[in-house]
């Protein structure tokens, strides 16, 4: 529909419209040119709204003579401009739609609105909030969504607003003052660019007369102290989807009776003791984690080991820092420096440890150690109660890890990045209860299974950027033993082939579980006489995106050795002739073999073979079939057999039969199938020319003519009922009741 007077004034009892809707084509691109004064007519609307109608600026007296327009709704229109005069008659407006065009600041005709209750300036192009705003007293909800804001100065905001919208924007800067938006209770600052929120000091100080506050979606890596403690009406704050690593709880105690909701999914937690308050709070007015189920948090050495913050708990992931600690109800803290107590920690020089938060003497937890680019030689010490060693880039030495000793309870060693080439059998004796090693990052070329024998409870061997060869048997057995390994790298030299010459590692990769084993198995490489280097996926002729050719099944034709091979006796056998395909059945298999003949004009024409299928089953007591005789001219010359040969069923004797290489010969077969007759003679015959083909069938025509006429007479048949029933029938059931007719402001005018 278009915007113009002659749609307007079709419609009759103008004074009767108090809603009017007006939905263009949104196909349609044709720019509107709507006359002033087009609703004059329409003085007692209440409520418009234009949707989709392309408009570049709105003329001057278009809502002339609508003083009792409360709502109008101006939207998806393109609109680049508005006249400061397009609301001067609109004195009484209450909310207004702006939304969907292309505004580049507030226009200024709302100056003339002193009434207006809600603003929606959304889907715009604003990147800067003028002082428009700033005078008014009435608006108490704007939206400024989805516009390209970097900067927002609150006060030029109206200092009546209690609801702000300034979500999807690219805001990083804020200044709030005491005296501006006193009255804001819901402010939505999601999906922005705000990097940190500060407790003071005007720049990203937030309003304290907040309600409910949502910033999800933005990059806060950082929340300051006492931040949210003079919200004193905070019910609910959403910080999901930031880049918080850590977070106190003094920056988000409020001072209130009662307790907050607070959203906190989809941040790069660490377990860390800084984050511990959160399962374990120690204010009464901490907030409450809305959705701790879905708050995960990281290792503090490897964010790629994620857990949730109750499985943390559960496995004591909570690390804390230290130096020195003797754990709570310890009494050997004095042997400390015989190195004999196992709850007193101290942390070898250059390097950084953590221990569990709420550990004890009776529950040791966890107990990480990280020391990079260290001597190995040199270390003399490392707790006794260790559990993750992580030694990166250590300069290595055989002897070094030998001088620290037995360590019952380590169960992770990472000793990547330290130019590893070899390992001793017996080096890692003094760990029996390593689950996991990372050796990634070395020299080494192969790994035995004997290298590993005194570690009976690993479970994880990180071998990636290694320079690994081809896997031996010895190798593919210590791999058959472990859950979890990795073996990318661009320096491995696996090979890999197709078919045939697949090579033992390939073969092993078959397995679904094996494949399964290896985390990293998308990234592993080899190498290829013909292909050179390609994922050893692709190598694989199961797999979808392989380039090894597909496997086919091909069936060899029975010879004569396959069915000596069964010398089973066998029950009946049967010869037939056809032109059909050949089915030869053995106690070895069935065997299939289909052949193209030519169409049946051809066929009479060409010579006829004789095809044979024979029928291997369990003996029994044979039967014996007597061909019928047939009349033989004496004088007739021999032919081959006839194409409507019947079938001869085959008597089937002892087994001895089969043996004998007179079964394969003609006369052999003959005797054998029938040991009493003579061969069938048959007169030549000239063969029958093939009739002449039709075009067209003449019944199928006239079946063709019939079954149309009887659609027409069921046409005809529908006609006549429906005529009767909207002429006759219905008129008079409806003769009695009142027709309602429906308003002039009932009828919309674009037929939506």
């Amino acid at each position: 529909m278009k915007i113009n007077s002659t749609n307007l004034n079709s419609i009759r009892n103008a004074d009767a419209v108090l809603t009017l809707t007006i939905k263009c084509s949104h196909k349609s691109e044709q720019v509107a040119n709507p006359e002033p004064r087009l609703f004059s007519r329409l003085r007692n609307l209440e409520r418009l709204a234009i949707d989709r109608c392309k408009m570049e600026k709105i003329p001057p007296e278009l809502f002339y003579g609508m003083l009792k327009l409360y709502n109008l709704i101006v939207k998806n229109a393109d609109l680049k401009d508005i006249p400061a005069n397009a609301f001067q008659y609109q004195s009484n407006l209450m909310s207004l739609d702006l939304s969907g065009n292309k505004l580049q600041s507030e226009p200024q005709a709302l100056f003339s609105l002193k009434r207006l209750l809600q603003l929606d300036l959304s889907k715009n192009s604003i990147n800067f909030v003028s002082n428009v705003l700033q005078t008014s007293t009435t608006i108490k909800v704007l939206s400024l969504s989805n516009n390209e804001l970097e900067t927002l100065d609150f006060r030029r905001l109206p200092k009546s607003l209690t609801d702000l919208n300034l979500s999807n924007n690219k805001i990083s800067t804020i200044y709030t003052y005491p005296e501006s938006v006193a009255n804001l209770s819901r402010l939505d600052l999601s999906r922005n660019n705000l990097e940190f929120i500060a407790a003071k000091d005007a720049m990203n100080e937030l309003p304290s007369s907040l309600n409910i506050l949502d910033l999800s979606d933005n990059k806060i890596k950082e929340i300051q102290e006492s931040t949210f403690q003079k919200m004193t009406k905070l019910s609910m704050l959403d910080l999901r989807n930031n880049s918080i690593n850590e977070i106190t709880e003094s920056a988000l105690e409020v001072k209130i009776r009662y307790r907050y909701q607070l959203y906190m999914g989809g941040n790069p937690l660490k377990c860390a003791c800084e984050n511990y308050w959160i399962l374990h709070p120690k204010s009464k007015s901490s907030p409450i984690i809305a959705d701790i189920s879905n708050v995960t948090c990281s290792h503090v050495l490897d964010d790629s080991r994620k857990m949730s913050l109750l499985d943390a708990e559960l496995m004591s992931g909570f690390l804390c820092k230290y130096d020195s600690n003797c754990l709570d109800g310890c009494v050997c803290c004095q042997q400390r420096y015989e190195g004999k107590c196992i709850c007193y920690h101290a942390c070898p020089a250059g390097c950084g440890c953590w221990g569990s938060a709420g550990a004890h003497a009776t529950r040791l937890g966890q107990n990480v150690v990280s020391c990079n680019n260290v001597r190995m030689d040199r270390m003399r010490y490392v707790p006794d109660g260790v559990t993750e060693l992580h030694l990166v880039g250590s300069m290595w030495k055989d002897k070094g890890l030998a001088q620290l000793g037995r360590k019952e309870h380590l169960g992770l060693l990472n000793l990547s990045y330290s130019s590893i080439d070899h390992l001793n059998k017996t080096l890692l004796d003094q760990f029996p209860k390593l689950s996991t090693l990372d050796l990634s990052s070395n020299k080494l070329r192969t790994i035995f299974k004997e290298d590993l024998q005194a570690l009976p409870n690993l479970r994880v061997l990180l071998l990636h950027n290694n320079e690994l060869e081809e896997p031996n048997k010895n190798t593919l057995e210590l791999f058959g033993l472990l859950q979890q390994m990795s073996l990318r790298g661009n320096h491995t030299s696996f090979e890999c082939e197709c078919g045939e010459k697949e090579t033992a590692f390939q073969k092993w990769l078959r397995k679904l579980s094996n494949r399964k084993k290896i985390i990293d198995l998308h990234d592993v490489t080899c190498i290829s006489e013909i292909h050179g280097i390609v994922k050893i996926e692709k190598m694989d002729s199961s797999h979808d995106d392989t380039i090894c050719p597909k496997p086919t099944t091909t069936t060899p034709f029975p010879t004569k050795a396959t069915i000596k091979k069964t010398r089973k006796p066998m029950k009946s056998k049967s010869t037939t002739t056809s032109t059909a395909a050949t089915t030869t059945t053995s106690s070895d298999g069935v065997f299939t073999i289909d052949k193209d003949y030519m169409d049946e004009d051809n066929m009479l024409e060409d010579e006829l073979e004789t095809t044979t299928t024979i029928t291997t089953m369990s003996t029994t007591e044979p039967e014996l079939y007597v061909p019928p005789t047939i009349a033989i001219n004496p004088t007739g010359h021999l032919t081959k057999i006839s194409p409507t040969l019947q079938s001869i069923n085959i008597l089937t004797t002892t087994k001895s039969v089969l043996d004998g290489d007179s079964f394969y010969d003609d006369n052999g077969f003959m005797s054998y199938a029938a040991p009493n007759s003579k061969p069938i003679r048959t007169l030549a015959k000239n063969p029958t020319p093939p009739s002449n083909r039709k075009d067209y069938d003449s019944n199928n025509l006239f079946s063709v003519l019939i079954v149309f006429l009887l659609f027409v007479v069921i046409f005809l048949i529908c006609a006549i009922v429906s005529t009767v029933y909207y002429r006759l029938i219905r008129p008079s059931h409806y003769s009695n009741q009142k027709i309602h007719i429906p308003q002039d402001e009932e009828i919309p005018l674009n037929g939506q």
